[in-house]
């Protein structure tokens, strides 16, 4: 935005707007985006939450909870990580702004058995959150774990005042997206090729509502 501009803009104006540009720069800095993003624009009070089944809690990240943590990033997403997760964990840990508080796990028989990254990522001239890394391993899934946890991530999300939040996911995950779809999460058309592959997703899961 020029100078000349700003000074037509009245400065409550320029703060009302300002969300809004720094979403469209980040999508527009990101034309070769594989995964599909979801968002949620106006982050508002989370949807009750369903109690949890007997034998299961969630709590927050312990120095303890490395290896296990390692162990359900690769039973759920396998040869589908990037790097390894080790490294991911590294990088994380050793920021200097990490909050043990958005490192979510999922609790059974003393046991972590799902986690969720609760991170906090600028974009642009605000901060939102940002889903990361959400994993069950395969003998527990079903029990929504993953939507208990995404819940518990967009509560702490609100402590932090965000105003909105994003996730990236994959579209064989219809299980996943439907659960997002059903918390508030809308799709996010990055590009042309993102917008055809959100209509295949969707009605797919429109194709398996039908009896």
């Amino acid at each position: 935005m020029s100078k000349q501009i700003k000074k037509k803009v009245p400065a409550n104006i320029r703060r009302a707007l300002r969300p809004i540009a720094s979403a469209i720069n980040y999508y527009r800095t990101s034309p070769d985006h594989k995964q599909l993003r979801m968002q949620i624009v106006k982050l508002e009070e989370p949807p009750a939450q369903t109690p949890i089944s007997p034998g299961y809690s969630i709590r927050t990240y312990r120095e303890s909870d490395n290896v296990a943590w390692i162990n359900i990033v690769q039973s759920a997403f396998g040869e589908k990580l990037t790097e390894p997760p080790e490294r991911i964990l590294n990088e994380i840990l050793n920021n200097p702004e990490f909050d043990p508080e958005s490192f979510l796990l999922a609790i059974h028989d003393d046991e972590p058995v799902g986690a969720v990254m609760a991170l906090t990522v600028p974009v642009g001239e605000i901060k939102v959150g940002y889903i990361n890394l959400l994993a069950v391993i395969p003998n527990q899934q079903g029990k929504q774990l993953g939507k208990t946890l995404t819940l518990e991530a967009l509560r702490y999300f609100r402590k932090k005042k965000l105003r909105s939040v994003l996730l990236d996911t994959d579209d064989f995950r219809l299980g996943a997206i439907k659960t997002y779809l059903d918390i508030g999460f809308q799709p996010v058309y990055i590009n042309w090729e993102h917008e055809k592959r959100w209509k295949a997703v969707l009605k797919e899961l429109q194709n398996k509502r039908r009896p």
